[in-house]
């Protein structure tokens, strides 16, 4: 019945320092004048404890194989990412809205499931199917302030928020196109002097728009499906 039972497990630790490089440091540039000579400005403020993130992998797995014709693989696993590198806001007197800085944690659960199977085969004729699908949570911990922005002035459309994700969006809700006109709508949320939502209407002026959150690009699923027919292949 079992042509082949497999248990495996692993841990381990990696870092990551994909920002580019002199993050930590505080840079100045030539590109101004003063008195008839080149001055020297800030341009990026000093992070002198920058450090490396760290990774902390855990996973699991089980391998079955039964009847030499079907293929079993289950994968958990548990992954937490410290000292994340990210650029957090910085107070206005400052004069920087952002410095790159070790904060929070992101954690990796999921899930993988394959399965292999041999349907059919003779001397001449081959079918095989495969088949896998993963399930996967990440969220965001510990970080500094309730929203953590991407860029500073928010054209790239994503936030980082403590029990939200990597990749939630954060931009003007799209309303389609205006039947009478074609123009294109996004949606304005009208507030009251107190912050409270009072209506909610549409424009077709983007830079009137308000930003909101408005969905996540990470999956709740992801899978695959292949199947295979080989006919007489030469020995």
């Amino acid at each position: 019945m079992f042509s082949n039972l497999k248990v495996r497990a692993s841990y381990g630790v990696t870092g990551t320092q994909d920002i580019g490089s002199s993050r930590y440091l505080g840079l100045y540039a030539l590109s101004s004048q003063y008195n008839g000579g080149t001055a020297a400005t800030p341009s990026q403020l000093p992070s002198p404890g920058l450090t490396w993130e760290s990774k902390r992998q855990l996973n699991a797995g089980l391998d079955i194989g039964l009847f030499n014709r079907i293929n079993l693989t289950i994968d958990a696993y548990n992954n937490v990412t410290d000292n994340l590198l990210l650029q957090v806001p910085q107070p206005l007197s400052v004069g920087f809205e952002q410095r790159w800085e070790n904060v929070g944690k992101v954690i990796n659960n999921g899930i993988e499931l394959g399965i292999n199977t041999v349907n059919i085969k003779t001397e001449d004729f081959e079918w095989t199917t495969d088949f896998n699908i993963n399930y996967n949570t990440n969220k965001l911990r510990e970080l500094p302030s309730d929203i953590t922005r991407t860029q500073p002035t928010w054209s790239i459309s994503q936030i980082y928020r403590n029990d939200g994700n990597l990749y939630e969006f954060y931009m003007p809700r799209w309303l389609g196109v205006n039947k009478e006109t074609g123009a294109p709508q996004w949606e304005v949320i009208n507030r009251d002097a107190n912050g409270k939502e009072i209506s909610r209407s549409a424009t077709s002026d983007y830079a009137s728009a308000t930003y909101q959150e408005v969905g996540s690009a990470l999956p709740k699923l992801q899978g695959g499906f292949t199947t295979q027919w080989t006919y007489k292949t030469s020995h």
